[in-house]
Order: structure tokens, then sequence, then C-alpha cells
């Protein structure tokens, strides 16, 4: 990855797509017309009255082009490969059901979450000999050995089937993380990301006044009296998860030149008012604080501005250890919900998870209760008087530990550990944003080690690239080259 200037781009690496240009045309038409024809017997069996048969037709298109989709990425073709990061960043983020607390089981979304997990790696394994230099690289070998200890926790853990699925899930991305690099590069993959993540968010807004039911999320009680965006993803806090990999994509795109000055506004004018409206305030600082860190560092202007905040903080800390309140009320009132100073000391009641789960890594603390598998055991734990959703930790470090134990956490924690070494001792603005954006986040979400969604994808990208910019050889890209796979 590049300190300054455009990012590499890269040409479609697969040497056989000219002669296999025809293949998913040809497939879609094929795969059309026997649906059609599966749907005239059906209504001539059955008559056109009844629904499942008025139904089919868009079933068999929907199920035909994604048999295209993936069999196209199969043949690693880049465009196709695009389309499956599309599928996953735009189609799995959207959630169209309401989750019981500590419900674990298969139902309609989770199944086509299920299908895509599992497709993933057989489209990997195809094209192995394209990623072989990305799994040879020592941050992504490390990452892997996570996610393959998080498979093997689900021999041990009290939900198996809940844990294998969201173990899958997260190989899953990271086999199309190092594919979508290797086939499309870094500027390409950006720009792809932010056209998907606009789109997702204009549509986020056209649900706030078309379907207010679905869109908002009623105040949660407990003093509390402010609706929350939550749009197409089912929860405020995802969505503003989602919403600050707009924003910081926008931000990183524009500074290296990917992007240009109306996309990167679009992107922030999209992305930031409705991370404000989802009210997700510790992923507001997070991506204010990593935007900021960065450019204090490019502007030599880091260090005075750690001063100020270090002594602003003790300060504040001063000031409660005297008995005064360091926010005034009025001011308090626009950060909490509930206009309570306890709101915002307990994190909105997250130390109370904090608590629970340092009390469930004791019980387990070596191999944990496995990946992920720890919802209905919060939602035991946890008081009837908690107002929240109690199905996690709320911190991606405790998650983590709660879930692989201490010993299994280590591959984890090791490559935050070497992208913070890299930080200090090679910065690159383009990576380190992203990765500050991610430890932030994980102070008061469970981030990248829990179900995977669009944050786990996109960092797992940014491993990617620091494989396919390795400066040995031997890790390397075999398949490098200049201009873009996808215009």
């Amino acid at each position: 990855m590049s300190t300054s200037g455009p990012l590499r781009k890269r040409e479609p690496t697969a040497s056989g797509d000219v002669a296999r240009a025809g293949f998913p045309p040809f497939a879609a038409v094929v795969a059309i017309a026997l649906a059609s024809g599966v749907w005239l017997l059906a209504v001539a069996a059955f008559g056109p009255t009844v629904p499942a048969v008025l139904l089919a037709p868009g079933v068999l298109l929907a199920a035909a082009a994604g048999a295209t989709l993936f069999g196209a990425a199969a043949l690693c073709f880049p465009r196709a490969i695009a389309g499956l990061v599309v599928l996953v960043a735009f189609g799995l983020s959207i959630s169209f059901r309401i989750r019981e607390q500590g419900e674990t089981g298969l139902d309609l979304q989770n199944g086509i979450k299920l299908m895509v997990w599992l497709l993933l790696p057989v489209i990997a394994l195809l094209n192995a000999r394209r990623i072989a230099f990305c799994l040879r690289d020592p941050l992504v070998a490390t990452m892997a050995l996570y996610a393959a200890i998080a498979v093997a926790s689900t021999a041990w853990s009290p939900i198996p089937a809940y844990t294998g699925a969201s173990a899958l899930g997260l190989s899953s991305y990271l086999l199309l993380a190092c594919l979508a690099a290797a086939t499309s590069g870094e500027a390409a993959l950006l720009r792809l990301l932010i056209f998907t993540l606009v789109t997702y968010a204009l549509l986020t807004l056209a649900s706030a006044v078309l379907l207010p039911q679905m869109a908002w999320m009623l105040p949660a009680g407990g003093g509390d009296t402010t609706l929350r965006l939550q749009g197409l993803s089912g929860h405020p806090n995802v969505l503003g998860e989602q919403m600050a990999v707009l924003v910081t994509l926008s931000v990183i795109a524009r500074r290296e030149g990917v992007i240009g000055r109306p996309a990167f506004l679009v992107g922030i004018a999209s992305g930031f008012p409705i991370l404000i409206g989802t009210e997700s305030r510790t992923t507001l600082f997070a991506v204010i604080v990593s935007w900021g860190i960065v450019a204090a560092r490019q502007r030599k202007l880091l260090l005075p501005v750690v001063c100020a905040v270090g002594l602003l903080a003790a300060m504040a800390i001063l000031s409660v250890a005297l008995g005064y309140e360091p926010v005034p009320k009025d001011l308090l009132a626009t950060v909490s919900r509930s206009g309570s100073l306890s709101e915002l000391t307990t994190l909105t009641g997250r130390t109370d998870l904090w608590e629970v789960a340092v009390e469930l890594i004791g019980a387990r603390p070596l191999h944990g209760w496995g990946f992920n598998g720890t919802e209905a055991l919060f939602v035991a734990n946890v008081g009837r008087g908690f107002v929240g959703d109690p199905v996690n930790a709320h911190n991606m470090y405790l998650q983590s530990a709660l879930s692989l134990g201490l010993v299994g956490s280590l591959p984890g924690f090791a490559v935050l550990a070497i992208l913070i070494g890299r930080m200090i001792r090679v910065p690159d603005p383009t990576r380190d944003q992203f990765v500050l954006l991610v430890l932030f986040i994980g102070l008061a979400e469970v981030g990248i080690f829990a179900t995977p969604t669009l944050l786990t994808l996109v960092f797992f990208m940014f491993l990617a690239f620091e494989a396919l910019n390795a400066p040995s050889p031997a890790m390397r890209s075999p398949f490098r080259r200049t201009g873009d796979a996808m215009p």
C-alpha cells in the first residue's frame, strides 16, 4: 500500500478470461429459458391462482442469476468476483426479520447467509493458485489460524450449529477478501465498495420516509426517549457501523486520489447524517478520532493533539473525583439519551455486560465457550432490569476471549498487535485509518470477532492489500498487473 499518490491498479488475472468471455451470458440465457419452461409447466399443472406458482418466476430468476454469478466467479471472472463483493456488502447487510434475544435457529435470512458462506470457500478452492500468495503472508496466515480455531471451537460450543456457521462465515470472508484483492486490486475495490454503500445509504434514507415502522427503532425505556434510525440493517448499531465504513472508505479513497471530489462529497453527505441518526455515539467517535489521528500525524500535529486530549481527560477525572459534573446538564442532554451522566460512565450499560463477560471468561479461560456461541449465556446471566440488547459482550476483545479463550484468541490479538506495530514503524494512512476505526469500534462493539459483517469483510480486504503489496517477492502476487480490473 502506498503512502502517497494513487493506489495500485490491476487488470483481470485469469489468463482464460477472454476465451471464456461468452460463458456467463450463455449460461444466463439457458438458465432463464429452463426456468421459464418449468414455470409454464407449473402454471399449466396447478393453475395461475396458486400464490406459490405466481411467485415462482421471481424465485427462479433469482436462483438463475445467483447460479450464473457463482459459476462465473468459480471461473475467476473479475466482474463476477466483484459481484460477490456487492452481494455480501449489500445483500447480506439487509435484515428483513426481527430476531428474539438468544434465538440462533435457522430461518430464511440465516439460510441465505449460510448458503453464500458455503459456496465462497468452494470458489476460493477452485482459484487456490490465485490466492496462495495471500495465504502465505504472515498477517493473513495468522488471521486464517484464528478462523481455523473458530471452526474447531464448534466441538465445545453450547450451540455448535450456530458456532460452526459463524466460523464458516469468518473463513469465507477472509477467502473472498483475498480473491477480490488478487483479481481487482485496491483502487477498484475501494470504488466498488463506496458505490455499493452509497446505494445502500440512499435506500436507507428512502426507508426512513417510506417504511418508518421498519426503519426507526423505538426508545428502549429507562428514561430513553430517542428514536434511532436502523434502516434496512435491523439495528441502529449495525447501521452505524456500516455507515462508518462508508465514511472512512470515502476519506481514504479521496486522499489517495481513487475517487473525485463529487464522489467523496456524496459518500460523506449520505453516510454522516445516517450515522448521526443511528445515535451510535461510540461508532461516530471511532470515525472522527481515527480520521483525526491520521490527519494530525500527516501534519505532524499528533503529539500536541494527544497532549491536549490527555489534559482535558485528566481535568474531567479530577472534576468527578471532587464531586463536580464535568459536563453541563444542557450539554449532557445532547450526548446522553436519558440525560443521565451514569449513561455515559457505564457506556449505556456496557459495563454490566463486561462484568458478566469477565465471569464467563473465568469459567473457561483457556478455550472459551465457542466462537460467537454466547448469546444465550448473556441473556441468562444479565439481570431482568437491563435495558438494551444483552446478546454479546459489546467489546471486541472481551468477546474474543469469551468465545475462544485467552489461548485461542492469541492469533487474532497478534494480528491487531502486528498492525499497531506497522502503524508505528511504517505509517500508512490508508491502512492505519481503517485499522484505527476497527480498534476504536471494538471498545464498545464486538467488531470483527463475532458474527461476520461488512466491517469484517473490509478489514480482511486491508489484510489482503498488505499481502498484495508485500516487499518480499516470495509473498507478492504472481498475477501483478497495471490497470483496472473493473471500469
